[in-house]
């Protein structure tokens, strides 16, 4: 009996596949994909806010357990309500009977904020108070809000005086920003006596003028051109130099100018050596 025989070379192709383990490349499974963006649930929530009509049904909402509230996503929607005011204090106000969530500080600024901009004083009084209780402050970033968008914003610059008072009274010491606000709106409604008292006020005291505080009152002393001013614009020039600042170029020569132009060669000439020693480079100007 005849038998087949067969050529070795064709087991070759007869012989099963290897296998072979899977790379950690392809074994390892599909990414999950990101969880969203606290953009989008701040959007969301947003406008679910300002398409709501029932205050209960929203408030349900807030309260509920998924949504997890931190300071961040509150002051984004704060931030997103901002044209539209009163919804935003209503977001505010609802989010404050949460169960286990409680108001950050930079909320109830965000929240003050938008009370003072609305001219909203019942809603501000409130605001100001349920912070005293929660023990968050107010903090002079909150006066500085109150001062700004409240008083000095609609030129009631005596009320802003007597607001400062009151920080003081509070225990809250006004600090330069604050003070820098305020003279600057008394430069802007042209009270320039009433800026350098408080000036004098805040040099006694234990806040201290910084950089900004002695370029606003030096570009307030060229406004009403008179020769006194010029020589205030000066000895403020000296003494930023004294307290350890040093005025950019532009502010040496603007104040040298007016000196000048006024007829202070005298004083002009202290201010070009003063310009020396602080290594600026001085104009060549004959006196």
């Amino acid at each position: 009996m005849l038998t087949q025989r067969t050529n070795p070379s064709h087991l070759l192709y007869l012989r099963p596949t290897k296998s072979y383990p899977f790379t950690t490349a392809t074994a390892t499974a599909t990414p999950t994909p990101p969880p969203p963006q606290q953009p989008l649930e701040a959007a969301a929530l947003a406008t679910l806010i300002l398409t709501s009509s029932n205050p209960q049904a929203l408030a349900q909402t807030l309260h509920s357990p998924t949504i997890q509230w931190t300071p961040q996503l509150v002051n984004t929607i704060l931030k997103r309500l901002w044209n539209d005011g009163p919804k935003a204090l209503q977001f505010f106000n609802l989010l404050s009977h949460h169960p286990s969530y409680s108001h950050h500080p930079s909320s109830f600024d965000h929240a003050i904020d938008i009370s003072a901009r609305l001219r909203d004083s019942p809603s501000l009084r409130s605001l100001i108070y349920r912070m005293r209780s929660a023990r968050l402050g107010p903090t002079p970033k909150t006066f500085a809000i109150i001062a700004e968008r409240g008083l000095c914003h609609r030129g009631d610059m005596e009320r802003a005086m007597e607001f400062m008072g009151r920080m003081k009274d509070d225990g809250c010491e006004p600090n330069v920003q604050t003070y820098n606000l305020v003279i600057r709106y008394f430069c802007d409604e042209g009270e320039i006596d009433k800026a350098l008292d408080l000036f004098q006020k805040m040099t006694s005291g234990d806040c201290l003028p910084n950089l900004d505080t002695y370029n606003i009152l030096i570009s307030a002393m060229f406004v009403r051109k008179k020769s006194d001013d010029l020589l205030v614009a000066g000895n403020l020039l000296i003494e930023m130099v004294d307290r350890g600042f040093v005025p950019r170029k532009f502010t040496f020569n603007r104040v040298l100018n007016g000196l000048l132009l006024t007829g202070n060669q005298g004083f002009a000439k202290e201010i070009l050596r003063l310009q020396s020693r602080c290594g600026r480079l001085t104009r060549k100007i004959k006196l």
